[in-house]
C-alpha cells in the first residue's frame, strides 16, 4: 500500500482558527487607523479654517460686496467662529465690526459644522473662557482680538488661547493654540507653558 498523505481534521481546524484571528486583528486595526484618519482630518481642517483667516488679513484679500456683487471690498477684519460644533470663516463687512451678523460674507467652503457627527470643539483656558470665541484679524497687520459672547477679551487677560478637539468618547484628543501677539495658530498634542495657563 502506498503512503497517503494528507491534512488532518485538526490541522485544517487550526488553519482556520488562524486566519480568523488575523483577520479579526486586521479589521480591528483598519477600523482603528480609518477612525484616527477621520479625526486627524477634521482637526486639520479646523486648523485651515484658523490659518486661512489670518493669511486672507494679512494679504488683504477683497471680497465680492453683498450688496453689489460687481464691486469687491476689502473688509476691515477676517473672523473665525468657533462654538462647540461648529466652525466658520467670515469676512466683517456687516452692519457691526467686530460682531459676527447678517451683513458678513461667509466661505461656504470654509464652513465646518459638527452638530451631528463625533467630534467637539472646547475651550482651554483657566480663566474660564467660553464658548462661543470669535477670532478676528485685522486686515494688513493680522492683529488678533478675541471675543468671548460678544465680549472683548483684554490681551493681558490670556498670552494665548487654547482649544480642544476631540471625539465624543474621549479616545482622540488635540489641541489647537492661538497666541495673541502674533495670531498664529499652533498644532500640540498635549497643553504645557502658555497653553496651559492661558
Amino acid at each position: 500500500m502506498k503512503n497517503r498523505a494528507g491534512f488532518t481534521l485538526v490541522e485544517i481546524l487550526l488553519v482556520i482558527f488562524l486566519i480568523a484571528m488575523l483577520s479579526t486583528v486586521a479589521i480591528s486595526n483598519y477600523m482603528s487607523s480609518t477612525k484616527t484618519f477621520d479625526f486627524l482630518s477634521q482637526y486639520k481642517q479646523v486648523m485651515s479654517v484658523i490659518r486661512t483667516a489670518r493669511s486672507y488679513a494679512l494679504t488683504s484679500k477683497q471680497v465680492a460686496n453683498p450688496e453689489d456683487d460687481k464691486l469687491d471690498i476689502l473688509p476691515e477684519r477676517y473672523g473665525v467662529y468657533i462654538s462647540a460644533d461648529q466652525v466658520f470663516l467670515f469676512a466683517d463687512v456687516g452692519k457691526t465690526t467686530m460682531l459676527h451678523d447678517a451683513g458678513d460674507v461667509l466661505f461656504g467652503e470654509k464652513n465646518l459644522d459638527f452638530k451631528d457627527s463625533v467630534y467637539l470643539i472646547g475651550a482651554k483656558n483657566s480663566k474660564d473662557l467660553g464658548l462661543p470665541v470669535v477670532l478676528f484679524y485685522k486686515v494688513g497687520t493680522g492683529e488678533l482680538e478675541i471675543m468671548e459672547k460678544n465680549n472683548l477679551v483684554e490681551k493681558s487677560a490670556h498670552k494665548c488661547i487654547s482649544f480642544d478637539f476631540k471625539r465624543t468618547d474621549n479616545t482622540l484628543k488635540k489641541y489647537i493654540v492661538v497666541f495673541q501677539v502674533s495670531g498664529l495658530a499652533e498644532e500640540y498634542n498635549e497643553l504645557k507653558g502658555c497653553a496651559k495657563s492661558g
